[in-house]
């Protein structure tokens, strides 16, 4: 949105922002979302209804985040991570949240992490694949923008 906001300002932050890391983000939605609806226990919110599989204003939203992200003029790192094991829902039923298929957006670096979907945000310690991985990113990024400004 930053990027084709009219106000300058706005437009600054998304031209600005070098780098994104999705952890388990269902870019083409994902059926639990549809169950969650049904069952109203996981997620009764609002919210919910966006990320069904194949919602129609996802979809939109990842094809524009895209479409900006390729007119850019320094071009966006972006790695995308998804849970590669089940999420307990309840005690004997255990899912994935975000489908692989969903989770992978179509750009940028790819992983199947060993977690599962509460956990890929909580990195076990500072050698752990997920914290290696937000750290190289960071890294990349610092270096190619020191190198641009030599």
């Amino acid at each position: 949105m930053a990027l084709a906001s009219d106000d300058p300002k706005i437009r600054q932050i998304g031209e600005n922002s070098h780098g994104v890391v999705f952890l388990g983000v269902p870019h083409r939605g994902s059926s639990i979302a549809k169950l969650s609806q049904q069952a109203s226990v996981l997620w009764p919110t609002v919210e919910v209804k966006d990320l069904e599989e194949n919602a129609p204003e996802l979809l939109k939203l990842n094809e524009k985040f895209l479409e900006n992200i390729m007119h850019m003029k320094t071009p966006m790192e972006v790695v995308s991570i998804v849970e590669g094991t089940s999420t307990r829902i309840f005690q004997n039923l255990k899912l994935h949240v975000v489908p692989i298929s969903s989770a992978y957006l179509g750009y940028g670096d790819f992983f199947i992490s060993q977690e599962n979907h509460l956990n890929l945000s909580k990195p076990l310690s500072q050698n752990s694949f997920l914290y290696l991985t937000v750290v190289n990113l960071i890294e990349k990024i610092l270096k190619q923008q020191i190198k641009a400004h030599e």
